[in-house]
């Protein structure tokens, strides 16, 4: 029984072992203080330090300038919670880069129940925050280009009946953003002279002809001018299933023109 249990023992440290060796991600287990207990090869690879450069140093020293004084005040409250769930910090490479890392983890306990060290994982999370930010500054660039242009754009699941504008879309129509849209509300939008002739419009757009119209809607008594253009999806059986397209306020362009 003893060999046995011996036996079985071994078996599980050698399993641990090559988990710990050949683990996708950093792992890293730290002391009350905050100082590296442990690192697997993953972490070292990941940051390219050499293990005696990081065993007994706190981890703060590792961070970026601006996320030490973060890592120093939630690092107590860590220990105290016993968890942490995509935590985010910038920690420095060896070659003076810094990745942005997300941490899930736990504390680990005495038998007592005090505090005996800290098991941790991270993942680089770098491509994804340079994605988010780019997105981010895509998005500002294509809303104050719509402002600018006063162009909105829109998108219609035309089986769901589902309809969502852009915020300047909303200004263009004269309606309250974020008030839940319809074709019905779009259609109450136009000028009452133009509705049928748009309605008419669409209903041919969904049969395949060009969606490419001029037409009024009412906004507090005022009248403006808009241009729509749609591109419409259809399925293999011929059949109209979404829809997207812009429109532009051309008032100005307009009021010239009948000046003119």
């Amino acid at each position: 029984e003893k060999v046995k249990a011996e036996s079985l023992l071994l078996n599980s440290e050698a399993k641990y072992r090559a988990l710990y060796e050949n683990a996708p991600l950093s792992y890293q287990s730290l002391n009350i203080n905050g100082n590296f207990i442990d690192i697997n090869p993953t972490w070292l690879s990941t940051l390219g330090y050499e293990k005696e450069e990081v065993i007994g140093k706190n981890f703060g020293d590792f961070l970026h300038p601006e996320w030490k004084s973060h890592f120093e005040t939630n690092f107590s409250a860590f220990k105290k919670r016993g968890y942490v769930s995509d935590v985010q910090f910038k920690i420095r490479h060896k070659k003076g880069h810094c990745i942005d890392i997300s941490f899930e983890g736990c504390v680990g306990t005495h038998p007592d129940g005090s505090f005996k060290q800290t098991y941790c994982v991270f993942k680089d999370i770098t491509e994804n925050k340079r994605n988010e930010e780019a997105l981010l500054k895509n998005q500002y660039y294509l809303s104050k280009g719509q402002e600018l242009g006063k162009i909105g754009t829109w998108e219609l699941d035309i089986i769901n009946n589902k309809l969502v504008w852009t915020k300047e879309n909303y200004k263009n129509f004269g309606v309250k953003y974020g008030t839940p849209l319809t074709y019905e509300l779009f259609l109450n939008c136009i000028h009452p002279e133009d509705r049928d002739y748009v309605n008419k419009e669409w209903t041919d757009a969904v049969n395949g002809t060009p969606y490419d119209i001029v037409h009024r809607v009412v906004e507090d008594d005022k009248v403006k001018w808009l241009r729509e253009k749609a591109d419409i999806k259809f399925d293999e059986n011929g059949k109209a299933v979404s829809a997207i397209g812009f429109t532009q306020d051309i008032t100005k362009f307009k009021e010239s023109e009948q000046n003119l």
